[in-house]
This record gives C-alpha cells, structure tokens and sequence, in this order.
C-alpha cells in the first residue's frame, strides 16, 4: 500500500475490494507517509508534504477515502522510500522542552506532530548546526542538546 502511494498510483484505491476498502486506514497511512529514516534527504520534504497537502482538512473528507488515498500520493515522492512507524507521544508532556521550543520557531508551519516527529528524529549534530546557524547561545545549544540526549 505504501509503495503505491510512493509510486503515485492513484488508481490503487479503486482497483481494491471492498474488503480491503475496509482495511483501508488513510490516518494510519498519513502518519507513515510523514516519517523517513534520519538522515534521509527527503525527510523534511516528506513532514512538509504530508501536512500541507494531506492533513489540512484531513477529517472533512472522512467519508472520501478515494480522494484522501489520492492527496497522500500527491505527498508520495515517486519511488518507493523507508518509512518507519513513529509511534503518537504517550500521554501529555507537561509542556514542551526546549528542543521542540527551538524548532517550533524555526518551522512555525509545522503543528504540534510534526514538531514531534522532528524532534523524534533530529540527531544532535543536526541541532547542533541548527542552532549554531541560527545565533543560538552555546548555553542554550548546550541545554538542547541535554535533552536531546535525555529523550
């Protein structure tokens, strides 16, 4: 299923049975479509992609699956690619660290999963530049990367 949406086929919903119409699950697809492996060069394109053309108004077209399978393959990047599980944050994290602080003023485009999928895949030498590009002060590098080691 995710090859095809990879591989822009966007007729691979309507050639399914109505069985597997029914195992069909476009949110469960959108969270793979939004994660890649780290240090993947498509992974910014692939958080990107995903929000902007499929989760803005994901919940109003519930009840058009063809039409959701066929925005996540506008998201697909034309070949197959990895696409790990990153599992939702368990429970409420009683406020957001400074890591995901950081990177949601860097990226304010992003919501609050993407900013969790970043923050689940950002190595330290990626923050580290970051922050060092972005003026950040070497304490406040320093404490980043304390909590990034922590996660």
């Amino acid at each position: 299923m995710l090859s095809s949406i990879d591989r822009q086929q966007l007729d691979f919903y309507e050639k399914l049975t109505d069985e597997e119409r029914k195992a069909y699950s476009p949110f469960v697809i959108m969270r793979y479509m939004g994660s890649m492996a780290n240090r993947d060069p498509g992974q910014m394109y692939a958080i990107l992609a995903t929000n902007d053309l499929v989760n803005i108004g994901f919940s109003d077209l519930n009840k058009h699956p063809e039409l959701q399978h066929k925005l996540l393959c506008c998201a697909g990047m034309g070949s197959k690619q990895y696409r790990p599980w990153i599992p939702p944050p368990k429970g409420k994290r009683g406020g957001q660290n400074c890591v995901i602080k950081f990177l949601a003023g860097m990226y304010p485009q992003c919501n609050s999963t993407e900013l969790d999928l970043m923050y689940a895949n950002i190595t330290s030498e990626q923050l580290d530049q970051l922050a060092y590009a972005n003026d950040i002060s070497e304490k406040d590098i320093k404490d980043m990367l304390k909590v990034l080691a922590d996660r």
